[in-house]
């Protein structure tokens, strides 16, 4: 399995989907991300993005728009918050400039194990 199955995922009203180098990301039209790949709770290989289970309850509404890069992703929020998740070393662990990531980011750049973003 390299990421594919979705048999078990719910994938209604998607806007958009998104892929890491070995995990996929969708959009819904409600603002929630669902992530599903390697990484995820049924592989034993490290999180390239498909276990966004512990930003669940930030991803579940409100995303705007995802940002992949090799092995993480960037979620942007409606009102400018930067959530991320996927391999921490390669973009997947935003906690040492979270302070900086609350409100007010405009874009997301991707770099292929990094993010980059523009505030106000």
């Amino acid at each position: 399995d390299h990421g594919g199955d979705t048999s078990s995922l719910s994938l209604i009203n998607i806007q958009n989907l998104y892929a890491t180098h070995f995990a996929f990301a969708a959009l819904d039209n409600n603002g929630k991300v669902i992530s599903w790949g390697f990484g995820d709770k049924s592989s034993h290989h490290s999180n390239f993005g498909g276990d966004s289970s512990s930003v669940t309850n930030e991803i579940s509404t409100g995303v705007s728009e995802i940002v992949p890069n090799l092995a993480a992703f960037a979620a942007i929020k409606s009102n400018g918050e930067v959530i991320t998740w996927g391999y921490a070393p390669g973009g997947g662990d935003s906690s040492s400039v979270s302070s900086d990531l609350t409100s007010g980011v405009k874009r997301i750049i991707a770099a292929p194990v990094s993010f980059i973003g523009l505030k106000d």
